[in-house]
């Protein structure tokens, strides 16, 4: 919840009938339905996968066939999400997560300033992220 209070400033010789100053409460918020998945890989990006359900289980979105390079490399996939809520998980198929003991890597999925999952390092065979857009 925001406060918004403005005085009013009136002409010389113009007198105000009541209050000078009025107080507006509203709320705020950032709707958003445009999501970045930025991965920044260790060198073994083809062994990740990911997917985004849906509350009924449903697969929406999906990322898969990245290939092997060594020193790792950044991967941006780009996505537009209804209203609703989802999960988001990430896999590894040798499950050392983003970890290849040279180059440690992490996911994050973000909305403009809003990031609703992110993961760095060793984080196993999976790891799952519920959230929800526009509640």
């Amino acid at each position: 919840a925001y406060t918004l209070v403005l005085d009013l400033v009136l002409p010389a010789g113009i007198a105000a009938v009541g209050s000078k100053t009025t107080t507006i409460n509203y709320n705020k918020y950032l709707l958003c339905n445009d999501f970045v998945l930025t991965l920044n890989e260790d060198a073994y990006a083809d062994e990740r996968s990911w997917e985004i359900t849906d509350a009924a289980g449903d697969i929406v979105e999906s990322g898969d066939g990245y290939p092997f390079v060594s020193g790792g490399q950044q991967i941006v996939e780009t996505m537009t999400l209804a209203d609703g809520c989802y999960t988001f998980t990430i896999y590894d198929s040798y499950s050392d997560g983003q970890e290849d003991g040279a180059t440690t890597g992490n996911y994050s999925l973000d909305c403009s300033i809003i990031n609703v999952a992110s993961g760095e390092g060793n984080w196993g065979a999976s790891e799952a992220t519920d959230f929800c857009v526009n509640p």
